[in-house]
């Protein structure tokens, strides 16, 4: 692909989020003129069984709001299944977000993708 823009090789920071215990690890695809963000992967941890732990991606398709979420109760590395990539509306941002496990537990959340031309 000619236009691809791998968004590990690109200015806009890192594409993980390893925060202090209970507080909500999110990263975010930003919004970028004229380009369509693609999410490839998606992972995440718990140090330990999380209290209402619960992964949310959010991104907008067809001028909709759409919200995907997979709730955990067991903690350890993990990895959404995603049936095919998620392709996002042109200039807008993709939020993946791993709810705060509470107390000592630490949650942490890496994604991967890239952006095409709009």
């Amino acid at each position: 692909m000619p236009d691809r823009i791998d968004l590990r090789k690109s200015n806009y920071g890192p594409l993980y989020h390893y925060p202090a215990a209970a507080t909500i690890a999110t990263r975010t695809m930003p919004a970028t003129a004229e380009k369509k963000n693609v999410l490839t992967s998606v992972k995440y941890s718990y140090s330990a069984a999380p209290t209402g732990g619960k992964i949310t991606i959010a991104y907008t398709k067809g001028g909709a709001s759409i919200s995907e979420e997979l709730d955990d109760y067991i903690g350890g590395p993990r990895r959404v299944p995603l049936d095919e990539e998620i392709v996002g509306d042109v200039n807008t941002a993709i939020v993946v977000s791993l709810a705060s496990g509470a107390g000592t537990v630490v949650g942490k959340v890496i994604v991967s993708g890239y952006q095409i031309p709009g």
